[in-house]
């Protein structure tokens, strides 16, 4: 009895500092407590200590500013590292967990699920391994390393990025194993290739809003393609990087734009010679002149 009710004791006293946490913070009223509860509840079939993890989230701070408090703390929890028995079928996401392994229809049926998603992830990169053309995102990265364009394809898959966002990564992520996991791709984007390990730091010096831009690389690779052409591409981009602030989405696409339309400046100013070949007079030297076609009216005065 003595233990049962320590055990009473101790699950009253989770139950009154966890509620705390929630009212002291208003994370139940905050837009984001479905997707937090959610996570908790995950972490919990883990075998933590959901009021353990919510107090060592919430004690990072942070949270009397925020509009959407949930939504921070939830972003500080990462479901990838919730146990240690499975990995996720994809890197960002968590694995199976430890107390549903144990129960035998959930098992089989997280399993089947769990298989699924690492066939279809396969398939995904096996698809864009065989593609004859290279993704819309990648059409200005020539020489891409087949297997960084898999992973990326299956990235944007699986956050159901759009063909029409040119984004390689697509639009920022936010949660921790999803961020840490854009981060790591765009890492090796940006260092793929000579010009754009050369440009992008050119860039970013430059133009420092433009760091962090997933365009950055394809800005990158366009300079290095122009460089081969041109000798004043440093002054191109050191021209269009003074014209102004640049805006906070798509700096890198605005900054191109300027770089294009110093290009046409250019071009427009550039005086056109045309060659004109003259006449070879020499050949009426050498011919009589053609013959009078008014009619002969003999001999008299002309009126």
């Amino acid at each position: 009895e003595r233990r049962i009710s320590s055990t009473s004791c101790q699950r009253r006293s989770r139950l009154f500092a966890i509620t705390g946490l929630l009212l002291l913070h208003r994370l139940t009223d905050a837009d984001a407590w479905p997707s937090l509860r959610s996570d908790l509840m995950l972490l919990a079939a883990n075998g933590h200590d959901a009021t353990d993890v919510l107090s060592r989230a919430v004690a990072l701070g942070g949270l009397d500013g925020a509009r959407d408090p949930a939504a921070v703390v939830d972003h500080r929890l990462d479901l990838t590292q919730a146990n240690n028995r499975t990995r996720g079928p994809l890197p960002w996401l968590p694995g199976i967990p430890t107390q549903l392994l144990d129960d035998p229809y959930w098992k089989t049926y997280l399993s089947d699920r769990y298989k699924l998603t690492r066939q279809l992830g396969q398939e995904t990169r096996n698809a864009a391994e065989a593609a004859q053309a290279p993704p819309r995102w990648a059409e200005h990265l020539p020489g891409l390393d087949p297997d960084l364009v898999a992973d990326i394809q299956l990235w944007r898959a699986a956050n159901q990025i759009p063909d029409t966002d040119l984004r390689p990564t697509g639009p920022q992520r936010f949660s921790p194993a999803e961020h840490d996991t854009q981060r790591h791709l765009d890492h090796r984007l940006n260092t793929a290739q000579g010009g754009i390990r050369e440009w992008s730091p050119r860039i970013t010096e430059a133009a420092p809003a433009v760091a962090g831009d997933p365009r950055l690389p394809v800005l990158a690779a366009r300079l290095a393609t122009l460089s081969k052409r041109r000798v004043d591409v440093p002054e191109l981009l050191a021209t269009a990087a003074e014209q102004g602030h640049l805006p906070d989405e798509h700096p890198a696409d605005a900054l191109s734009y300027r770089i294009s339309k110093l290009i046409k400046q250019q071009q427009r100013q550039t005086p056109t010679w045309e060659t004109v070949t003259p006449p070879d007079l020499t050949r009426h030297l050498h011919h009589p002149p053609p013959p009078s076609h008014r009619p002969d009216r003999g001999p008299g005065i002309g009126i």
